[in-house]
């Protein structure tokens, strides 16, 4: 059987329908070590493997293909969903499991400060959730360092709300360095809820690292 040039994700992410610049998912690998055979090595492309020998391991890179699905969410930005078992039809998702929250550093400035109220009862709304996160696709360095001057907030009174409401509420708040490193930890947080649940229900896990 030929290797296939990508690797689907065993769920669907769920992205609302207010989303104005929803993450695609598209620039995600996938990694997976395995012993490499003749048949392998015959149907690699060219380049792909430089030394390796028949019997060596080796690490196999491809894209990772992430189905989405449009669905008014009255909590978050993201969910996901997906069949209790490989192959069958059936579809896992429960309201109250699963919720991220997409913040770049602009609309954290926004709502953190102007919107302060009306994001704290949708954290109230978060915490009810058994994993709950404000996915930042900005550092806290960018945060503490790199606010433009015209936006009259101090990085310290911004510092200390995150702080508070991550004890007030129990919701993760996780830094990234950029867009990009937001949209692939939040996927890779969705992967480990999801073994999380796998686990749970004694069925399979998927193993793949994704970067």
């Amino acid at each position: 059987m030929t290797q296939p040039d990508f690797e689907t994700a065993p769920f669907t992410v769920i992205v609302d329908t207010r989303e104005q610049t929803p993450w695609l998912f598209k620039s995600v690998m996938v990694r997976q070590s395995t012993v490499l055979t003749k048949k392998m090595l015959d149907e690699l492309p060219p380049g792909d493997i430089l030394s390796a020998q028949v019997g060596d391991r080796i690490e196999l890179k491809r894209p990772l293909v992430v189905k989405t699905k449009a669905k008014g969410l009255k909590t978050g930005d993201y969910s996901f969903f997906g069949p209790i078992r490989p192959g069958e039809q059936i579809e896992w998702w429960d309201d109250n499991d699963f919720c991220l929250e997409r913040k770049s550093l602009p609309d954290a400035l926004s709502t953190f400060t102007d919107g302060r109220q009306r994001f704290e009862h949708e954290l109230s709304r978060m915490a009810e959730f058994n994993f709950a996160a404000v996915v930042l696709e900005f550092s806290h360095y960018q945060m503490m360092h790199k606010i433009p001057d015209d936006r009259k907030v101090k990085p310290q009174t911004l510092d200390e709300s995150i702080r508070a409401w991550r004890q007030r509420y129990g919701v993760h708040f996780l830094f990234n360095e950029n867009r990009a490193f937001a949209e692939l930890n939040a996927l890779r947080e969705m992967r480990r809820f999801w073994n999380d649940q796998r686990e749970k229900k004694e069925q399979w896990k998927w193993q793949i690292a994704w970067y």
